[in-house]
């Protein structure tokens, strides 16, 4: 039986469901800060946990190559990021409601790395210099620059120490005495962004350098040498044995 406070009550059990339902779906953006070479292009991907989107938008200043579509999802190549910060905004409406997530892209000039002599000197057991120099990025404070040897953190630095504005340089160098176990090992400077105070996020990489350091030369050296003394004594063993059976 169907009472007339029930017709009351209702409406607003509806209305209290329906925002329920709005509030619970959720929009991402994958790559949410990211950094590129001034110049380049990068691939950003919309999606959301409605599962009934009405409309879902993903949009940039840059000119973009057309992508992938599927309902709820979206994927699109942006092309030739050159301002010094950029942002792209993801927008998908789900039962009358809008939500949206952004991304933000940097660009930089350049990464480079090197592996130079610390000194002049011919000592095999000498220190290299291990540095990473980046040109025209945009100095956030969430920002960091890090030196690494294979997985192992070197050296960090921290753009929130930078008293800088605007487009800066910066160069990170810290000292290096690789080991003969160190050879085929890979250097490397990365940089991330603090999305959380426990929570990084790489955002661009550096070419991977391969250690090879005057020791592991000559220990490489040594190798071919002591191989190809085996292998001419082998043949001459061979030349030998062949001679003994000739008389």
């Amino acid at each position: 039986m169907v009472r007339p406070w029930h017709l009351l009550i209702l409406p607003c059990a509806l209305s209290i469901l329906a925002g329920t339902a709005e509030e619970e779906f959720e929009v991402t953006i994958s790559l949410p800060m990211t950094a590129v070479r001034r110049g380049d292009s990068v691939w950003l991907n919309c999606s959301s946990t409605c599962k009934t989107t009405s409309s879902l938008s993903l949009e940039a200043r840059q000119k973009s190559m057309k992508g992938l579509h599927e309902p709820g999802w979206k994927s699109a190549q942006f092309l030739n990021f050159t301002e010094e910060m950029s942002h792209v905004s993801c927008d998908i409406t789900c039962n009358g409601t809008t939500k949206k997530a952004n991304a933000t892209i940097l660009t930089y000039k350049e990464i480079l790395l090197k592996l130079e002599k610390s000194s002049p000197s011919q000592n095999l057991h000498q220190a290299y210099n291990l540095t990473c120099h980046v040109t025209e990025i945009t100095a956030l404070r969430s920002l960091s620059l890090t030196l690494l040897k294979g997985t192992e953190r070197l050296h960090s630095w921290k753009f929130q120490d930078n008293t800088s504005v605007g487009l800066v340089n910066r160069t990170i160098t810290h000292p290096l005495n690789p080991k003969p176990w160190d050879h085929g090992q890979e250097a490397s400077c990365q940089m991330t962004f603090d999305l959380k105070p426990d929570e990084q996020s790489i955002i661009a990489k550096s070419l991977r350098l391969d250690l090879k350091t005057a020791v592991s030369e000559l220990y490489r050296a040594v190798v071919v040498a002591v191989s190809s003394i085996v292998v001419l004594g082998a043949w001459l063993l061979v030349i030998f044995t062949y001679c003994l059976t000739l008389r």
